[in-house]
């Protein structure tokens, strides 16, 4: 590639709006922010040296662009650096899978909460287990009591609980949880 100082002004146009096109792709700007199409050289410089901020180290310039940013003086180095949402998400699970194995027997037999408070189903089934058994509890009223029993843990967790045993796929108890009627849960025949 030539120098910008060697190309012709077309040539040099022609250079910089590429450039600015990469850039604008990369760092998927909205239309009010694309880069002066129908700009002189001073605007698009000006453009690129604004626009080269929002470039973030793991941005995969071509030669071209890097070779352009380092003629008009921009350090080599974007300043920015952007998030990997996939290494997030990765570390996030770790994080979630180590809480959930931190039982002895190693089994995922735990409940989540907001504020990290961990209980494990088996003490949600022994709890339940009577309520249900009774048969005179709506969901409501067994989240109510839910809550107040284990206060520190999610609301949608317990919910969720509730939910899934009625459903054979989840099975939770020993007998799968139906309603009647009159809109309580018990334990089907």
């Amino acid at each position: 590639m030539k120098t910008l100082e060697k190309m012709n002004k077309k040539e040099r146009k022609s250079t910089l709006l590429s450039v600015a096109e990469e850039v604008q792709k990369i760092c998927n700007f909205d239309k009010d922010d694309e880069p002066p199409k129908k700009g002189n050289e001073k605007e698009l410089t000006a453009w690129l040296t604004e626009a080269y901020q929002e470039i973030a180290a793991d941005d995969n310039l071509s030669d071209e662009a890097v070779a352009v940013f380092a003629e008009l003086g921009i350090s080599p180095a974007p300043k920015k650096e952007k998030e990997d949402k996939t290494e997030n998400k990765a570390d996030k699970k770790v994080k979630s899978e180590k809480a959930l194995t931190d039982k002895k027997d190693g089994t995922n037999n735990y409940v989540k909460a907001t504020d990290r408070t961990i209980v494990p189903k088996k003490e949600l089934v022994s709890f339940f287990n009577p309520l249900i058994k009774v048969g005179k509890h709506d969901q409501r009223a067994l989240l109510e009591k839910g809550m107040s029993e284990f206060g520190k843990l999610a609301k949608k967790s317990v919910t969720d609980f509730l939910s899934y045993s009625k459903n054979p796929k989840y099975l939770k108890f020993d007998k799968l949880v139906v309603v009647d009627k009159k809109g309580n849960l018990k334990f089907e025949k």
